[in-house]
């Protein structure tokens, strides 16, 4: 354990494109070291990027000094969370209902959580402000550390914060009634066996949340930035990252709609896809282009029609896709 996250890692089993466990461990290390320092998230995720500029230039971590890198990057005030980093928690679950209008399942869960494939932690308290306790797991100890920063600052003391994979998950069956996989599952080297993981460890009435990139959406890429990304031919997009950014783009595996139902409905006999709810009036997060679909589903007279092309017609070129799930809801009927 660190910092009383339960280390669940086996560097046999579990294996993630692009993750280094070495590297990850080097860098907890670290920040473990001037965790007490920081009383806020600011603080500890300033010090992380700090790190990470750190091996960009081949600077090896074990000759870093921690209080220099305090002292560098002017990290002794604490910053407290922006409104703006608060909201990603509530803007999910003031979504939900939405996202579910015109189906048949009963009720919004409000038990046990999981937040699975965390990143940097900032579900953890609109989430652990909702659910009667939320567990937290990432493959990246790092992230952990932020994540248990964020329920320090915050005073969340229902959350439990667990170091494992999302394709191998150390939970008992059905321990959860709601499950959430943001912008996760092209990070996945084993994609079907994240998505019966979720099942396996899904309450009966639980919901399973799923954010997932588009591969042949128009709008930019969120990885690369790059428009269009899924229609340009493989080798000349791998010439393109690696010219311009010298990235490697193997470690994102995208996925089109198709694609994502395949992974989904081989386990979940009941699914909502969608880009954005029809119902949706306001959005807190995203920039113009999402702000610009909801006001377009608030007009009279048009929001219908607009709900038909982003909701159906062109789902499949939507930047992302929401997939809500659940198992065997009663006359459940799709929208």
């Amino acid at each position: 354990m660190l910092r009383d996250v339960v280390n669940f890692r086996d560097g046999a089993l579990d294996s993630t494109a692009g993750f280094e466990f070495a590297e990850d461990d080097a860098k907890a290390r670290l920040m473990d070291a001037v965790f007490d320092q920081f009383t806020t998230l600011m603080q500890l995720a300033k010090f992380y990027y700090a790190l990470d500029r750190k091996l960009e230039r081949g600077v090896d971590l074990a000759t870093v000094d921690p209080q220099a890198v305090i002292r560098e990057e002017g990290l002794e005030t604490p910053e407290p969370m922006s409104p703006e980093l608060l909201s990603h928690g509530p803007d999910i679950l003031d979504k939900l209902p939405a996202y579910l209008e015109g189906t048949a399942y009963p009720h919004m869960p409000d038990g046990i959580a999981l937040e699975d494939g965390a990143g940097q932690g900032l579900f953890v308290d609109g989430f652990s402000r909702h659910f009667k306790h939320l567990v937290v797991l990432d493959i990246s100890m790092v992230f952990l550390l932020l994540a248990r920063k964020i329920a320090q600052e915050r005073g969340r003391t229902n959350v439990t914060l667990v170091c494992g994979s999302a394709e191998r998950l150390p939970f008992a069956d059905e321990a959860f009634d709601f499950i959430q996989s943001n912008n996760v599952i092209e990070h996945i080297s084993d994609q079907p066996a994240m998505i019966a993981e979720a099942y396996r460890t899904l309450a009966p009435t639980g919901l399973f949340f799923v954010r997932s990139p588009n591969r042949f959406s128009l709008y930019r890429e969120p990885h690369f930035h790059i428009p269009a990304f899924g229609f340009i031919p493989k080798r000349i997009r791998e010439k393109i990252i690696w010219k311009t950014q010298n990235r490697d783009q193997a470690n994102v595996a995208l996925r089109s709609l198709g694609e994502l139902r395949k992974l989904i409905d081989a386990k979940f006999k009941c699914a909502v896809y969608s880009f954005i709810p029809a119902t949706l009036r306001k959005t807190s997060l995203g920039g113009g282009w999402r702000k610009a679909v909801v006001t377009g589903l608030s007009l009279p007279g048009v929001g219908k029609a607009v709900d038909l092309v982003i909701n159906k017609f062109a789902l499949g070129l939507m930047p992302y896709h929401t997939v809500i799930c659940w198992k065997q809801p009663p006359a459940h009927r799709s929208v």
